[in-house]
């Protein structure tokens, strides 16, 4: 019997401690994702010589999946876009004719309408369509191709549910903390005018990429920062509120002009 469960058969909280193919299975080659789940895909197997499918359909981790089959994922993935962008046209195409149809009625000249936007994310909770300007996820990994994330669905991030963290501290601060006068001076006579060296969360990335970043950045807070003391060298003098360090990436950023010598 294979070591996987069958589609039918297995939960999906189960499915992301399931192992890569074992040898019994490695035999059958796998041909193409059927499913995708949080943490796992269901792929389907090729027939063997006769024709045959010998092997039933099997959960596997999506980063055992990219690792040994990239081929597989990157179709799947080309395939959801294509999927989307044909849903998007349809909807495009329908919502136009109802458009066209009421303001005709309504004796109104038909107006320009809005194409929207081909977002490669789910809409996120709260969200009824994508919109505005798309930008490539910075952080996304390139061997699975661009993966374009919407303004909408960067401006819904913010009214997601916390997940363990204060959301709007993270998002707003990060894991920047303000430092003392001394460490600021330091920073001031090497750092540039307008400095952000600091990048964390500022980048333009999708919200698994990006949630994965405010956890981090939330653990770096908690473990590091003590209220009152400077984030650089743990003194207890005055602090600069225009002068902060990361902790997680231990970099500067400075939010005023700097008189440069």
């Amino acid at each position: 019997m294979s070591e996987f469960p069958s589609s039918s058969a297995i939960p999906a909280n189960e499915a992301a401690n399931n192992l890569p193919l074992s040898p019994s299975t490695a035999r059958s080659t796998p041909d193409a994702i059927i499913a995708e789940h949080e943490t796992y895909y269901m792929i389907c197997f090729q027939p063997d010589v006769a024709g045959v499918i010998t092997t039933s359909p099997l959960a596997m981790p999506k980063s055992a999946l990219a690792t040994q089959y990239p081929d597989i994922v990157k179709a799947w993935e080309k395939k959801k876009r294509e999927d989307r962008d044909e849903a998007l046209h349809i909807c495009r195409t329908l919502d136009g004719y109802l458009d066209d149809f009421r303001m005709s009625n309504a004796g109104n000249p038909i107006r320009e309408r809005n194409p929207g936007v081909a977002c490669d994310q789910n809409l996120l909770p709260g969200m009824s369509a994508h919109w505005g300007k798309l930008r490539q996820c910075a952080t996304h990994s390139h061997e699975d191709g661009a993966f374009e994330v919407c303004k909408g669905c960067r401006v819904a991030h913010h009214a997601q549910h916390d997940r363990g963290f204060d959301r709007s501290l993270i998002m707003t601060r990060g894991a920047r903390v303000p430092v003392c006068e001394s460490c600021a001076k330091i920073a001031e006579k090497h750092l540039s005018m307008r400095l952000r060296a600091c990048v964390c969360d500022r980048q333009w990335t999708c919200y698994r990429c990006r949630e994965s970043e405010l956890e981090n950045l939330a653990t770096a807070r908690k473990r590091k920062h003590i209220e009152g003391k400077c984030g650089e060298c743990g003194g207890t003098g005055t602090l600069v509120g225009d002068v902060e360090v990361c902790l997680l990436c231990r970099e500067t950023c400075v939010y005023k002009d700097l008189a440069v010598a």
